[in-house]
């Protein structure tokens, strides 16, 4: 068989977008995503909110994993970098208002629950610095610096 016959047993070759078009992407994601959960969540729209709360968590934990990517590539404290930061905590705190304003209006406690641990996953992941290797990498090279 060939590769171009589509029943190859041959491995496809993987892609995955550059780390700028994925961050882009995913926080493209969030945004669009939030919209909708705005909408289930005024509709009262359980099942939606739940399944529009976790792609949003996804989402975003994605782009931060694209934007700690991208920190890795570039200089830590240059303005493409910041303005990245700035991006994922502005839609990590739209992500944190959709939930809360969803477990105000929808008195649904397994959806309370949901959401909770979905928040929580979310403030693990903020938490942590985005260039912890790059730090680690420093710190490394200070050691080697003769005193």
């Amino acid at each position: 068989m060939t590769n171009d016959d589509p029943k190859s047993d041959a491995p496809s070759p993987k892609w995955s977008p550059a780390p700028n078009d994925a961050f882009t992407q995913a926080m493209s994601g969030v945004k669009t995503r939030c919209q909708h959960l705005a909408t289930a969540i005024n509709d009262h729209d359980f099942e939606g909110v739940m399944s529009l709360a976790q792609s949003a968590t996804n989402m975003w934990l994605a782009g931060r994993a694209a934007c700690r990517r991208l920190a890795k590539r570039n200089k830590l404290r240059s303005p493409y970098i910041e303005a990245a930061r700035l991006l994922l905590e502005q839609n990590y705190i739209a992500i944190l208002k959709m939930f809360v304003h969803a477990t105000t209006l929808i008195a649904v406690p397994r959806m309370a629950r949901v959401l909770a641990d979905m928040r929580g996953t979310l403030m693990q992941a903020m938490a942590e610095p985005l260039t912890a290797m790059a730090t680690v990498e420093s710190d490394k090279s200070d050691k080697r610096k003769p005193t």
